[in-house]
C-alpha cells in the first residue's frame, strides 16, 4: 500500500499561500488604521478645543476694589451666562479656544448696581484662562422728598407756599465719586445744592411757588395729585441713577383764633374742612424769646377729632414778652405755619397772666 505523501512541490505552495494570505492580512490591518487615524484627525477641529475661565469681577472702589457678588457675567459670543459668587468669581467650564468680549454687569434687586463694562479675554485650549474686571458702582438714592411748606400771611390770605427738595445720595465708590444731583418737574430743572456730611451727602433747594416758570399744583382737599419730580444722581464717569418723588399733601389750612392767658394757649383746627384721618398729623407749638428768637419752649401734640385745643405749658417762663408759632404737620415732613403770636409773662406781682395778643410784621 503506498502512504500518502505531500510532495515537496505541493507543500512549497501550499505555506507560500499561506505566507501571502498573512501578508495580506497585516496590508488590511494597516490600512484599516490608517484610515481610521485619518477619519480622527479631519473631525478633530482646533477651534473645538476646549478650556475653562475663572473671571472675577471688582468694584472700582474708592481705595480697595472689593468683589462684586451677584453680578451677571456674559461671554458675549458664545453666549453663556454665569453669576458671580461671594468672591466675585464667575467660572466657566467646557469654553471654545478664541478670543471673547465678556460683559459684566449688576442690576436689578439689591443696591448698590454696577454699570455694564467689557473687556476681551483670550482663551487657549487645554488652559485655564482668566481675566477680571472693576465696575463702577452707581449712586443710589437713601431717600429723595418733595415736601411743601406753608406759611400764614393773613386772615383770608392763601398761604404762601415753598416747594423743598432734599435727597440723600450714597455711592458705594465714595461721596467724592458724586458729581451731582439734578432735579425735574414738567419743563423746569436744575442742579440740587450740595451739602457734604460726614459719611453722606445731602442735597437740598427751596422752590417758592410764588414764582415758578409752570407750576400748577391743584389743591382738591390739599392734595396735589399730578406732581412728578425726578431725581437723578451721576457720579464722576458720568453714569447716573434716577427716581421719582412725588407731593404727597399741600396744606393750605391755618390754625385759627389763637389765643394765651396765663399759663395756656389755644386755637382752633377744623379737621372736617381738610382731612379726614387725623392720625397722620401733629402740632407743633414753639415759643421764642422776643427779638433774640431763641426757643424756650417746644412741644408736640397729638391732635383729637375735636377741633378746639387748649394747652397747658409746662415750663414756668420769666417775665417778658415772647412769640409763639403753631404748625401742624405731617407724617411725609408738610406742614403749615400760623403767623406769630405775641405772648406777655407778667411778673409774680402782676398775678402771672399772660396777656392774649397777635403780633404781626
Amino acid at each position: 500500500m503506498k502512504k500518502n505523501m505531500i510532495s515537496p512541490q505541493f507543500e512549497l505552495e501550499v505555506f507560500g499561500s499561506r505566507n501571502d494570505f498573512t501578508m495580506c492580512v497585516l496590508v488590511a490591518f494597516t490600512i484599516i488604521s490608517l484610515a481610521l487615524s485619518g477619519c480622527e484627525s479631519s473631525t478633530t477641529n482646533p477651534d473645538d478645543v476646549i478650556s475653562n475661565l475663572s473671571f472675577q469681577v471688582l468694584s472700582l472702589g474708592n481705595v480697595n476694589p472689593m468683589p462684586v457678588m451677584g453680578a451677571t457675567v456674559r461671554i458675549y459670543e458664545l453666549n453663556l451666562y454665569v453669576t458671580t459668587d461671594s468672591s466675585g468669581t464667575a467660572y466657566f467650564e467646557n469654553v471654545i479656544e478664541g478670543d471673547w468680549w465678556v460683559v459684566a454687569y449688576k442690576d436689578g434687586g439689591d443696591t448698590p448696581h454696577y454699570a455694564t463694562d467689557s473687556v476681551k479675554v483670550s482663551v487657549h485650549p487645554g488652559a485655564i484662562a482668566t481675566g477680571s474686571i472693576q465696575l463702577d458702582a452707581l449712586p443710589y438714592f437713601d431717600y429723595a422728598k418733595v415736601n411743601v411748606h406753608s406759611f400764614e400771611l393773613g386772615v383770608n390770605e392763601e398761604p404762601e407756599h415753598e416747594v423743598r427738595l432734599k435727597a440723600k445720595v450714597i455711592d458705594p465708590d465714595g461721596a467724592y465719586d458724586i458729581n451731582r444731583v439734578e432735579w425735574h418737574f414738567k419743563d423746569v430743572s436744575d442742579t440740587l445744592n450740595y451739602n457734604q456730611d460726614r459719611d453722606s451727602a445731602f442735597y437740598e433747594i427751596i422752590i417758592p411757588i410764588t414764582d415758578p416758570p409752570s407750576f400748577d399744583f391743584p389743591y382738591s382737599l390739599g392734595i396735589a395729585n399730578v406732581n412728578d419730580f425726578y431725581f437723578e444722581a451721576f457720579d464722576q464717569l458720568g453714569n447716573s441713577t434716577t427716581v421719582k418723588a412725588e407731593i404727597s399733601r399741600i396744606m393750605d389750612h391755618c390754625p385759627t383764633n389763637h389765643t394765651a392767658f396765663e399759663s395756656e394757649i389755644s386755637w382752633w383746627y377744623f379737621w372736617d374742612r381738610v382731612f379726614n384721618d387725623v392720625t397722620e398729623f401733629n402740632y407743633l407749638l414753639r415759643i421764642y424769646s422776643f427779638g433774640a428768637n431763641d426757643v424756650v419752649y417746644d412741644t408736640t401734640l397729638v391732635p383729637t377729632e375735636m377741633s378746639f385745643v387748649d394747652h397747658q405749658i409746662a415750663t414756668q417762663l420769666e417775665a417778658g414778652s415772647y412769640l409763639y408759632y403753631i404748625w401742624v404737620t405731617d407724617n411725609f415732613g408738610n406742614f403749615v405755619r400760623s403767623l406769630p403770636n405775641s405772648l406777655e409773662v407778667l411778673s409774680e406781682a402782676h398775678s402771672g397772666e399772660h396777656k392774649p395778643g397777635h403780633f404781626s410784621d
